[in-house]
């Protein structure tokens, strides 16, 4: 794959458009926003969903493993006094 970019540019109040440069972009709002869009923490969880469904995707694939569905529930904690999420569970429905 290479070299991945990524580059985020404000457009006004608490909007930011963010792109891989390849085409690919996204609305990221800040947590005070208006909810034009996620923030980047729950960006980060989100695609932590489709890494795993990516991930399981190949790994079926190489075994040769048929499957009809594939659903991801992520949940992450982020008690209200830290800034950090402290922990993520993950479900996986095949």
């Amino acid at each position: 794959m290479g070299v991945m970019r990524s580059r985020t540019k404000w457009v006004e109040d608490s909007i930011n458009y963010v792109d891989d440069g390849r085409g690919h972009s996204t609305v990221l709002d800040l947590p005070s926003g208006d909810d034009s869009g996620p923030t980047a923490r729950k960006l980060s969880v989100m695609s932590y969903a489709g890494y795993i469904a990516t991930l399981f995707k190949i790994v079926a694939e190489n075994r040769r493993i048929i499957f009809n569905s594939l659903s991801v529930d992520v949940i992450a904690d982020k008690p209200n006094g830290p800034q950090t999420i402290e922990s993520i569970d993950f479900h996986t429905q095949v």
